[in-house]
């Protein structure tokens, strides 16, 4: 019950931002009281959470890794969030828990903690409109209406980067997208629903040939790979970053992989981290610009 007070509380804030319009200035007040003793038990989702003006108190080691809290923050999971430690997540008493509905180990805590009474959320980011949309979501909780005035400014900044004319220069040209580990069994070729890079890259008029083939996604068959021929290669680095780099350069440096078209023009791209493994949040039109530059032949930054 008092998770279903909450949605509805929830969605009537989310009602109230709606109804004072995109582009009224910030600082417009939202009649809500912010948590103040808040649990994110996945890092990019901590990212969402202080993009919005919210403050985090208890959270997972990956966050505390990639910067985003002080060392001394509360951890529930030393680690990326797939094993939280639920007994001393209520004991540190937070007054909402947000987490990801795809990690079991999270959903398993939500669960824990809404029967403890306590408010949880559950935030999905694998695209920039599902970013968009926490972004909303957790402003109706935290008041923070300066976030919707960036989230705008980068909305309009995705749009122009997916209808310009560099864009349109690329509709119809192939590409496979490969998530590489340290070996070849933990190397596979990702579809779009899959990957929000790649899910990026249709969008910029790409076509991923992994799509409609789904032989492509079972394991790196470099005789598919080279039946399909892609325009472009991108691979993403997974796990242990040096390990993985060392393996995609093993992969290329064989001679059966250099009949591919993308190796032979030199269209393959080693993505960086910081934007294509960890979501970019904050950094989207980053990273639209990034792949753009790249496809472009244009010299890309992250």
């Amino acid at each position: 019950m008092r998770r279903l007070a909450f949605l509805l509380s929830l969605l009537l804030l989310l009602s109230t931002l709606a109804s004072c319009g995109a582009n009224e200035p910030a600082g417009t007040t939202v009649t809500a009281t912010p948590p103040t003793r808040v649990a994110v038990l996945f890092s990019s989702l901590c990212e969402v959470w202080q993009a919005a003006g919210g403050e985090v108190a208890i959270t997972v080691g990956e966050s505390v890794e990639r910067g985003l809290v002080p060392a001394d923050t509360l951890l529930v999971d030393d680690g990326a969030g797939k094993e939280i430690h639920t007994e001393l997540l209520l004991a540190a008493a937070p007054d909402l828990v947000i987490y990801s509905p795809d990690i079991p180990a999270q959903v398993n805590a939500a669960a824990l903690a809404d029967r403890a009474g306590i408010r949880t959320l559950a935030l999905r980011v694998e695209s920039f409109s599902d970013y968009a949309a926490a972004i909303r979501t957790a402003v109706a909780l935290t008041g923070h209406r300066e976030a919707l005035d960036a989230l705008l400014l980068a909305e309009n900044a995705v749009t122009a980067l997916i209808s310009s004319e560099e864009a349109a220069a690329l509709r119809g040209r192939t590409f496979l997208f490969i998530r590489a580990g340290q070996t070849a069994s933990s190397t596979k070729v990702k579809c779009s629903a899959d990957h929000f890079a790649a899910a990026m890259l249709t969008e910029l008029g790409l076509v991923n040939l992994a799509d409609t083939a789904p032989h492509l996604l079972n394991t790196l068959s470099t005789e598919a790979i080279l039946e399909a021929d892609p325009d472009y290669l991108f691979f993403s680095l997974m796990g242990d970053a040096e390990g993985a780099a060392a393996n995609i350069e093993l992969l290329l440096a064989r001679p059966e992989w250099q009949p591919l078209g993308a190796v032979r023009s030199g269209r393959v791209t080693l993505l960086p981290r910081e934007l294509f493994h960890y979501k970019p949040c904050t950094r989207w039109q980053t990273a639209y610009a990034y792949l753009l530059d790249t496809l472009t032949g244009k010299e890309a930054t992250p």
